[in-house]
Parts: structure tokens; C-alpha cells; sequence
């Protein structure tokens, strides 16, 4: 069983950083790992009427890494999402991969598959419901399911980093 964690975080080191580097290990050779960061992200367009040849063909016009991931999806069986909070919402990179995976209406891919959401909050933590709720709607929209919502800050970061390992041991084992 394969799984893909995708990272929001823009840093090498940190509390996001680390539940990456956690979950990772959690899977050892079942996961591997996109830092949306790292690569060339753009934000949607919305071509033509708003909808352009994503919709209809499920490819973006826009020549960056975005169609590469896209179309990896399928060899997985789950998924991480893992985001640092950036007031309320998921980081703005990864805000672009879900909102033109959406519009590429990409769900005939993630259809039935299993989602780990994770928020990270470095602040007060108060918006991390915010960003598990944003990250959920999108994990509905492509008719996938929610295995765990996982919300860590500063203060309890500790025991939700072994909850983060446990949920990807667990998502692993019942694929």
C-alpha cells in the first residue's frame, strides 16, 4: 500500500517540518513525499469562462509541476495533507494545488481514498479548525474520506506527533 504526503510547509526545519519528517517515518518505504514548496505552484487562472480546458480534458494549461503530481495521484492508495496555519487556512501553496485539483475535477482519482489532514499551528493555535475544515471540503468534493483530522501546536505537539505516527501506521494497515 502507497501513500502520498503532500507538504505545505516552505521549511526545512520547524514543528511542520518535523510531523513530515514523523509521518515519513511512520510509513517508511510505503510513503513518499511532495514539498509543494520546492516546487513551481502556480495559482489558478480560471482560463476562459472560468473553467477552461481543466474541466474538460482534467489537465491545467499552466506549464508547471502541478500535472506531474496530478497525475501520480492514482499510484497511491492515501494520503497526508500537511500544512502549516496561515491566518485560519492551509499555506498558500498548498491552497493552489487543492483549488486546481478541484477544478480538474480530479475526484475520479481520489475517489474512495483515504485522507490524514494535518494543521500546524505555530501561533496561538486558533485557527486550526479553520484549516482542517477548509482542508475537509476539499477532501469531500473529491469524494474521498477523512481517516483522522490531526490539529498540533507548540503546546501539544509532543503527544499529537506519536498521534500523527499512530494514524499513519493504522491508515497503512487497513489498506
Amino acid at each position: 500500500m502507497k501513500m502520498l504526503i503532500i507538504s505545505g510547509t516552505p521549511k526545512d526545519d520547524g514543528l511542520c517540518a518535523s510531523l513530515v519528517n514523523a509521518a515519513a517515518g511512520a510509513g517508511r518505504a510505503d510513503c513518499a513525499v511532495v514539498t509543494l514548496p520546492k516546487l513551481k505552484i502556480e495559482g489558478c487562472r480560471i482560463c476562459g469562462d472560468g473553467w477552461g480546458l481543466c474541466r474538460d480534458e482534467r489537465n491545467c494549461v499552466i506549464d508547471d509541476d502541478f500535472n506531474r503530481i496530478k497525475d501520480s495521484l492514482p499510484d497511491y492508495d492515501s494520503f497526508v495533507l500537511i500544512t502549516p496555519v496561515y491566518w485560519g487556512e492551509v499555506s498558500d501553496v498548498m491552497k493552489h494545488f487543492i483549488d486546481r485539483l478541484r477544478r480538474c475535477e480530479a475526484g475520479n482519482m481520489l475517489q474512495g481514498k483515504k485522507f490524514i489532514l494535518v494543521a500546524s499551528a505555530g501561533g496561538s493555535g486558533g485557527g486550526i479548525l479553520f484549516c482542517l475544515e477548509q482542508m475537509q471540503r476539499f477532501v469531500a468534493a473529491m469524494g474521498a474520506g477523512v481517516y483522522d483530522y490531526i490539529g498540533i501546536n507548540r503546546w501539544n505537539s509532543a503527544y499529537k506527533r506519536e498521534a500523527l505516527v499512530k494514524a499513519v501506521q493504522g491508515l497503512l494497515s487497513e489498506l
